[in-house]
């Protein structure tokens, strides 16, 4: 049958070839093996069988066009359409489909069928579509485009209504990757539906792959109850740089994905779009590979991918062409209940390249807001954009929890940032954290932020503001000049050592702030701040001051330990040691020891608002005794604490440098005199002394490895004296070049 007809070169006119089975009648063409649709895309050839009538093309082999044009099947009620020998449906054009429509408890198997071309099958009302012979089906709609500017959908598999299914479960491929048309004013939607109750099964499909032009998309869409079985896809891909993007909604609706492995992106600017709603749920237990793949929830729904394989995820291809600033979003949980759960992910890449031009910036977003939770409890390292223009941002506002509580680095490429944002109730976990390499700017505005240590190597800035707004950091804090802290009327929990090498007081400002040293030993606190006594109606800025000092708690009894192991600017000439004013604002009492804790003063001359008063606290301690009660813990007038030393400083001249290496070698393998500290010859602070100490230390020196930990120098104005803050088996008998 050749319908192959040219018709009317004007594109108003339509013309459509009828074959027509209705109102009981019947058709036989079961000898006819070839059918061929019209030329023009206008035109198209219409096979119509309705209740109680028949139409036999029993040996139907091949469909195909003679150009662009289409042909149309419509199955409705009782209706009988036989196919049984159809092995390939062919587009030849560039605009030609095959469309089977299928209604009112219609069905239709195609149990031979093998290739198809721009095929697409509508199903409602109970209808019955299937495709589940021997041979692997691969459908292609490469011909799918518009000619005009707009918005263009185009239905690929669709099924409504309770009772309705497509079983297709012989395709096993689904290739979307058309090229478009060259106008960037057009956009093509090809679409995969399943609605109200209804069932597209394509459990077969292992691979699928989206559109070429950025521009257009595949949208696979359950909503109401529908359900898209994919539980054999294997891999997405993009042909290009076009979109898939899968959409669920509702608490009954069902996308399955279960044996998904990778999302790969062959463009530059493509992405995968992953998005649920209203209760939805959508579990991917065998991802490992996640290329461009944006994950949203909302409503309740819930994403959970917590296999047992580690997932790469990378968002390399994510930036804009054209001038202004552009948000992508890369995971996002909005709403009570929307739960974002992926702790298979190890690691996350960012590093996207960007536009040249610098009038664009691309902000990369991963945002948790209105109690939605992202849990990335897996990830443990983060690479930031490349561009200094370019910056990826992390929020949580609105009682919103982003989890990270694994990371334990993150870095940039060349000299892209990181912003990180908390507010409102909000939860930012980051208490891993040891390793800033990129430039990094905390925002924390009446919520909580966790990080591990806080001795940045790339730029920061933390700001606090309010007293609901929390800073914890689990380990301890080692600033220098360059970076910014400010804390106005905010907390701050520190575990470890407090210690800063600064001259800008501005710029590390916590005069407002409520800190609490509540770590499980020793903790070391910097003093800097300029000592005019009590007359501090005399000082101009804030000097290095603390709000409110709190020390320890009901159950965690600390000892705090004031050190001026560094001069920050203040120690005049001749030098006098700096001090220490706590409550500068004189809101209330600047200190507070709770549950048995201590403060050793030492040589520091520490000052406290106390009971409208400003007191030098050594005044409390009675002369000739070494300790006085103070609130529900104790001043204490000297340390008696560990000997001082500097790690990596193995042969004890006062620094750290190669020479060092050396004598550990010499220690180690050639017979010299064993070590006067210890201590100070573990350089990796791993409680032994052995080759890999000075291996740490020439890696330190020569090829930018990490620093020894503490007690080492933070600055040139730091001897780097201190106790070991991670007590072991190694002693330190004698360190001249500490006090």
């Amino acid at each position: 049958i050749d319908a192959g007809f040219v018709g009317n070169t004007n594109p108003c006119v339509i013309d459509v070839q009828m074959i027509t089975a209705a109102d009981g009648g019947s058709i036989d063409l079961s000898g006819a093996t070839s059918l061929t649709a019209p030329t023009r895309a206008e035109d198209r050839l219409e096979i119509s069988v309705d209740t109680d009538s028949a139409l036999d093309l029993a040996s139907l082999d091949t469909v195909t066009s003679a150009g662009n044009g289409q042909t149309r099947w419509l199955v409705s009620g009782n209706g009988v359409l036989t196919l049984t020998a159809l092995r390939e449906v062919l587009a030849p054009g560039n605009l030609g489909r095959h469309g089977f429509e299928l209604s009112d408890g219609a069905s239709i198997t195609l149990p031979s069928l093998e290739l198809a071309e721009d095929v697409t099958i509508a199903a409602s009302g109970g209808s019955v579509a299937t495709i589940d012979g021997v041979a692997p089906v691969s459908h292609s709609t490469l011909g799918r485009t518009s000619n005009t500017c707009g918005s263009f959908v185009f239905p690929i598999f669709t099924a409504e209504n309770p009772g309705t299914v497509l079983a297709l479960p012989a395709i096993t491929s689904i290739d979307a990757g058309f090229v478009g048309n060259s106008n960037p004013c057009v956009v093509d939607v090809q679409e995969i539906a399943a609605s109200d109750a209804a069932l597209v099964d394509l459990s077969g499909a292992v691979s699928l792959i989206g559109p070429t032009r950025v521009e257009d998309r595949l949208e696979l869409s359950a909503t109401t109850g529908g359900s898209i079985d994919l539980g054999g896809l294997v891999t997405v891909t993009s042909a290009g740089e076009g979109t898939v993007r899968f959409s669920v909604n509702g608490p009954t609706t069902s996308l399955d994905l279960g044996s998904l492995e990778e999302v790969l992106s062959n463009g530059t600017v493509g992405r995968f779009d992953l998005l649920l709603s209203d209760g939805a749920t959508v579990e991917l237990p065998s991802l490992r590979t996640a290329q461009d793949l944006v994950l949203s929830v909302d409503g309740g729904a819930a994403i959970i991918a917590n296999g047992p394989l580690p997932i790469a995820y990378s968002s390399l291809g994510r930036y804009s062409n054209a001038c202004g600033s552009f948000p992508h979003s890369l995971f996002s949980a909005e709403g009570s209940g929307a739960l974002i759960d992926v702790p298979a992910v190890t690691s996350i890449d960012a590093g996207v390249v960007g536009n040249a031009n610098p009038c664009v910036v691309d902000r990369q977003r991963i945002t948790a807001t209105q109690g939605g939770t992202i849990i990335l409890s897996g990830a443990r390292t983060l690479i930031v954009p490349t561009r200094a223009e370019d910056r990826l941002e992390i929020s949580a506002t609105e009682n919103g929890v982003i989890d990270l509580s694994a990371l334990e680095s993150w870095t940039t490429p060349a000299s892209g940032k990181l912003t990180i944002d908390v507010g409102t109730g909000g939860l930012v976990d980051l208490s891993s954290v040891d390793q800033i390499d990129a430039e990094t700017t905390f925002t924390v505005s009446t919520g909580e932020l966790r990080l591990g240590e806080l001795d940045p190597m790339a730029p920061i800035t933390l700001t606090a503001s309010g007293p609901s707004s929390i800073v914890r950091v689990l380990d301890g804090i080692r600033i220098v000049e360059g970076h910014v802290v400010q804390l106005d009327n905010a907390e701050l929990h520190v575990g470890g050592e407090l210690t800063f090498c600064h001259e800008n007081e501005m710029n590390f400002d916590l005069s407002t702030a409520t800190v609490h040293l509540d770590g499980a030993t020793t903790q070391r606190v910097e003093v800097g701040g300029v000592d005019i006594g009590v007359a501090v109606s005399f000082l101009t800025n804030p000097n290095f001051s603390i709000g409110e000092l709190i020390v320890g708690s009901a159950g965690q009894p600390t000892t705090v330990q004031l050190v001026d192991a560094i001069d920050n600017g203040n120690r005049g000439t001749p030098p006098n040691p700096e001090a220490l004013y706590l409550g500068l604002d004189e809101s209330g009492d600047g200190l507070q020891l709770l549950g048995g804790s201590t403060l050793i003063l030492g040589d520091v001359h520490a000052y406290a608002y106390l009971g409208g008063n400003w007191v030098l606290l050594s005044d409390l301690i009675p002369a000739g005794e070494n300790m006085v009660a103070f609130g529900d813990g104790f001043l204490q007038a000297m340390s008696t604490a560990a000997p001082e030393f500097v790690r990596g400083d193995c042969n004890v001249d006062g620094m750290a440098d190669v020479s060092d290496a050396v004598a550990s070698l010499d220690i180690l393998f050639v017979g010299a005199p064993a070590p006067s500290c210890d201590d100070a010859c573990d350089s990796n602070d791993d409680g032994l002394f052995n080759i890999a100490d000075p291996v740490f230390t020439l890696e330190y020196l020569f090829i930018f490895g990490e620093a020894p930990p503490p007690p080492f120098p933070l600055c040139s104005a730091d001897l780097g004296c201190g106790p070991d803050p991670t007590p072991d088996a190694l002693d330190c008998d004698a360190y001249p070049p500490c006090p």
